[in-house]
């Protein structure tokens, strides 16, 4: 057994070695006092050095990522909150040629017709980006630090509120190793970055009255992937940021939005894109229970009914392979009051999980790190009093984000299809043109500011019930104006009833709404 080291509390444990305890233990690790490390980090994750595995396999691709085909791995999207925290750690433009921007949301819509829906403002976009590699550059990064120790292999068995902490030798998949190395530690603060099913905060709930609840959602997801165009070697060795890829728009994200499932579609920098299907569980039930009745065909199947041109990029074997070996993953949300206890912190998903559907789980535990680091400026490093503000600060936000994440699943797979979602944010834009401060659409909110998700949260409430009565009375008025022309027309004229429709039509091309009704 390892020799145990005394209580200090300049001494930081950083639980996980993920994108969220990576980046919080880099803002540690470079705070100074008097010119001096402020802290000593030891950073503890309990599976192997994944950039080792990724050394040893030749499943690469052309950025020296693996491509291991049973990942999950949810492509991740890089917004104006993640940017923020990567550029206060001069890590942005080292970030920047690994990113493929998207600029809007491409519907492909159930006849294969498509249409580009921008995310905001001409010039504003999201970026798909690669989770391992940018995971390696965070924990490359603090590799530099003399004052960082990583820890892989290393499995957390105990921790209290005191700051004890005890970690068991695990495997390079995070299992015990039987007989292996123990190691204990005190900690000044111990900082669960361990993800949706933290050991950390389980030690947490432990005999206190910390509120905790896991929600489930009914759907799960499924990852496919379509390959890059035979052109992509050559338009990557030449930098043309256009060539190379198999769907038409690549600088988007693809929706096929299908009311009760959906399947999106994310490019990647070696020119292929990482599609994911979303859909009840009642439906991958129904597909499992087909494949082994009518065989593999049943997913091809499926994929025709619904996706038809998906279906076509990724190639009927591939489809009904990809469906076999990629496990289904669990959608949770995740909600902790406090995030505290004692020295123990919680932070990114192990404080707040949330779904997907808004790309903004990894920029949230990103802006963590971030407002981590401020409280720690504005208590002057005293690490009491700076959880106490960053408790009271970013829990809220939690809650917020984990809200907005969840609306936006309905939006995407279903309101995105309808002709009146696109006019309503048509207006929006509109809107937020006209009177830039004061109207800002959600997404905006979200993805293009740093307005706390809670506050983003109420105020597109807010705009959007105000949105709906204007669109109301409108109509109303709209409907009014052409029924009182239509019974005018129609007291003078002979034709009756085409007279009335006559009549509505011009009043409603009159506001750019159809087109005048032709003569008959």
């Amino acid at each position: 057994m390892a020799a145990a080291v005394p209580d200090d509390r300049r001494l930081i444990v950083v639980v996980g070695a993920g994108l969220a305890g990576a980046m919080s233990a880099l803002y540690l690790g470079r705070r100074q006092t008097d010119g001096k490390p402020a802290f000593q980090v030891h950073v503890f994750e309990k599976r192997g050095d994944f950039r080792a595995r990724e050394l040893a396999t030749d499943k690469t691709d052309a950025y020296g990522v693996a491509t291991d085909s049973v990942k999950r791995s949810i492509n991740l999207a890089l917004s104006c909150r993640g940017e923020a925290a990567l550029a206060e750690v001069g890590l942005l433009d080292a970030v920047k040629p690994t990113l493929v921007p998207m600029h809007g949301r491409v519907i492909h819509d159930e006849s294969g017709a498509l249409s580009f829906q921008p995310y905001g403002k001409p010039g504003e976009h999201i970026s798909s980006v690669s989770r391992e590699r940018l995971t390696t550059l965070l924990v490359t990064e603090l590799e530099k630090l003399p004052n960082v120790r990583l820890h892989f292999n290393h499995k957390l068995e105990t921790a209290r509120p005191d700051g004890t902490v005890v970690f068991v030798e695990s495997d390079d998949d995070g299992r015990d190793v039987k007989g292996g190395a123990t190691t204990r530690l005190h900690a000044g603060l111990v900082l669960g970055a361990d993800g949706a099913f933290s050991r950390v905060r389980a030690a947490m709930l432990r005999g206190s009255r910390v509120n905790f609840s896991r929600r489930f959602i009914d759907h799960s997801y499924k990852e496919f992937h379509i390959a890059p165009g035979a052109d992509a070697a050559s338009a990557i060795a030449r930098r043309d940021d256009e060539a190379g890829y198999r769907l038409e728009q690549p600088h988007g994200l693809h929706i096929w939005p299908r009311h009760e499932f959906m399947l999106i579609a994310l490019p990647n920098p070696d020119r292929t894109f990482t599609c994911t299907l979303f859909a009840p569980n009642a439906t991958f039930e129904e597909l499992d229970s087909a494949v082994k009745a009518d065989g593999p065909g049943a997913v091809v199947a499926f994929f025709r009914a619904n996706f038809p041109d998906a279906l076509a990029l990724i190639g009927e074997e591939n489809v009904a392979s990809q469906y076999a070996e990629n496990p289904a993953g669990s959608l949770v949300t995740v909600r902790v009051d406090p995030w505290n206890r004692g020295r123990m912190l919680l932070i990114g998903d192990a404080a707040h999980a949330i779904v997907p559907f808004f790309g903004q789980g990894m920029n949230a535990a990103f802006e963590d790190a971030l407002e981590l680091n401020a409280s720690l400026d504005l208590c002057n490093g005293d690490l009491d009093a700076s959880i106490k503000d960053f408790v009271a600060k970013r829990m809220p936000t939690g809650n917020g984000i984990a809200d907005l994440s969840l609306e936006n699943y309905e939006e995407m797979r279903s309101h995105t299809a309808s002709p009146l979602f696109v006019v309503s944010k048509q207006i929006e834009g509109l809107l937020h043109a006209l009177a830039p401060t004061w109207w800002i659409p959600r997404y905006s909110m979200v993805s293009f500011s740093r307005i706390p998700y809670d506050e983003a949260k109420a105020r597109a409430h807010r705009q959007e019930a105000a949105l709906s009565v204007a669109e109301a009375v409108v109509g109303a008025a709209l409907a009014a104006g052409a029924l009182a022309a239509g019974v005018a027309l129609a007291r003078d004229a002979p034709s009756g009833f085409s007279g009335l429709k006559a009549a509505a039509s011009s009043a409603l091309a009159a506001v750019g709404i159809g087109a005048p009704a032709s003569s008959e």
